[in-house]
C-alpha cells in the first residue's frame, strides 16, 4: 500500500511542483476607435451616430495570476488609461479590473503565446463643455468582455517579458441633459510590454 501511495505521489509531483503564483506590470498605449453615440429624447426614436475618433493615450496595468500547469492559468488585472479629449468632450479616470482564464501554448523552451477571454469592470468620467451652460460631468461603470493575445519570453526561471494586445468595448451612460439621454460605446485597443515574476 505504501509503495502504491509513493508511486501515485511521484506521478502527481510534476504537475504540483509546476503550479506557480506570479505578479507583473505593463505599460503601453491605448487606442480608441469605432466610437458610436446613441441619443434619444422628446419622444423621438434613438439616433445612432458614428464618431470618427482616432486617439491614443498612455496605458498601464498591474496583474497577478496562478499558473496551474504550462497551459492554463487564471489572471487578474487592474489597469488605467490616461484621459483623451475630442472637441468639447473629454474622458478621464478610465480604470478597469478584469478576471480571465489564460491559455498558453509553448513554442520553444523559453517562448510561449497565450490568449485570454474574460470579464472587465470599466469606469470613466466624461466631461462635456456645453459652452454657455458650463461643463456637464457624468461618471459611469459598466461590465464589458475583454479579449487578449500575447507572447512571453522567459529570461530565467523566475522572470519573463510579455508583449500583449487587449481589447474591450465598454458602453458608457452619459446621462440625461435637456431631455436627451445618451450613451457612447468605443473600441479600446491596448498594446503593451510587461515584466512578470514567478514565485
Amino acid at each position: 500500500m505504501r509503495v502504491k501511495a509513493l508511486v501515485l505521489a511521484a506521478a502527481l509531483l510534476p504537475t504540483t511542483s509546476f503550479a506557480q503564483t506570479y505578479i507583473g506590470f505593463s505599460v503601453g498605449q491605448g487606442q480608441f476607435r469605432g466610437t458610436e453615440l446613441n441619443a434619444s429624447g422628446y419622444g423621438q426614436t434613438a439616433m445612432d451616430i458614428e464618431v470618427d475618433i482616432d486617439k491614443s493615450s498612455l496605458a498601464g496595468s498591474l496583474y497577478a495570476g496562478y499558473q496551474f500547469n504550462p497551459f492554463f492559468a487564471v489572471e487578474l488585472t487592474a489597469g488605467g488609461i490616461d484621459a483623451i479629449s475630442v472637441d468639447s468632450v473629454s474622458v478621464g479616470r478610465m480604470m478597469y479590473v478584469a478576471a480571465a482564464p489564460k491559455v498558453s501554448y509553448p513554442i520553444a523552451r523559453n517562448f510561449q503565446v497565450f490568449g485570454k477571454w474574460g470579464i472587465a469592470q470599466f469606469s470613466a468620467e466624461t466631461i462635456i463643455n456645453t459652452g454657455y451652460w458650463g461643463d456637464y460631468t457624468t461618471d459611469d461603470s459598466v461590465t464589458s468582455q475583454m479579449f487578449s493575445l500575447g507572447a512571453e519570453y522567459a529570461l530565467n526561471n523566475s522572470a519573463a517579458v510579455r508583449v500583449s494586445w487587449d481589447y474591450l468595448r465598454p458602453e458608457l451612460d452619459l446621462g440625461t441633459y435637456n431631455g436627451i439621454s445618451a450613451n457612447v460605446a468605443t473600441d479600446i485597443h491596448i498594446l503593451s510590454v510587461g515584466l512578470n515574476y514567478h514565485f
